[in-house]
């Protein structure tokens, strides 16, 4: 979203929670590899959903997905009157990416996504177990107060408003906090190839989550350039669903890391 100028501003949404990782001890070794049971499993919980949702794989919610709850992730809503959140490209339960990702972060102590866009999304499925969320104004010299990075380690949900290019150090001020990230999400207007080398080394995510991930200027690069040059990365699903926007298909990545 531009600002007004050529500059652009974005939201951050930094996720604490407290559940068990699937693949805790996993070191990529043949003898003890889990990338097989680490993938049935995400497929498992999200075709369980799916059955939920009548098998819909679309932005824009049709009839028919079970009652919200705490084992089912909610659809996106939006935030401005007179419009519906598929029209804004909000992605929801819906759709296969959102249910993947929402099954994901179940299962993750700490995520962070970097570009929230409204809210309504990815945003939502990811924040949808923790239940609460703080705004931080990111107006303080170092970024974020003293105050409110104190909390960073507790479980909870933070949506921190501003600039986030305007304070270089705060992504490795976040990650220090939290000893890094459990997992990242991104679906960014930019191609991050600046920040990325910041994210992986400040935050060590062991999950990496990708939206729009085949549109030109996204961080689409990511998963082809982590796989063909990091032995420690693989992709443990990937898909697609129809665009909202012009004629063809979004797709996304899912992407795990040997720790």
């Amino acid at each position: 979203m531009a600002d007004g100028s050529t500059r652009l501003t974005f939201q951050a949404l930094l996720l604490v929670g407290f559940w068990p990782l699937w693949c805790t001890g996993y070191r990529c070794n043949p003898e003890i590899n889990n990338t097989h049971s680490t993938r049935h499993a995400l497929r498992v919980c999200e075709r369980r959903l799916a059955r939920q949702c009548q098998g819909q794989n679309q932005v824009i919610e049709s009839p028919g997905c079970g009652a919200e709850g705490p084992d089912m992730p909610p659809p996106a809503v939006s935030l401005f009157g007179g419009t519906e959140p598929g029209e804004l490209g909000c992605i929801g339960r819906s759709t296969q990416f959102a249910r993947a990702l929402w099954c994901l972060a179940r299962h993750a102590n700490k995520a962070f996504e970097l570009f929230t866009g409204i809210g309504g999304g990815s945003s939502l499925v990811l924040a949808h177990a923790l239940a609460v969320a703080t705004v931080v104004p990111l107006e303080h010299a170092k970024g974020i107060p003293d105050s409110a990075a104190q909390s960073f380690g507790t479980p909870g949900s933070w949506i921190l408003q501003g600039d986030v290019f305007e304070h270089p150090s705060l992504i490795e001020a976040l990650c220090s906090t939290t000893d890094g990230m459990d997992l990242i999400m991104l679906d960014p207007p930019t191609d991050l190839r600046n920040i990325w080398p910041v994210l992986e080394t400040a935050c060590r995510p062991k999950f990496l989550a990708i939206h729009n991930a085949n549109l030109p200027g996204h961080a689409g690069w990511i998963p082809s350039y982590l796989k063909s040059s990091h032995s420690t990365w693989y992709e443990i699903m990937n898909g697609s669903h129809p665009s909202i926007w012009e004629p063809g298909i979004r797709t996304w990545s899912l992407m795990a890391r040997c720790w």
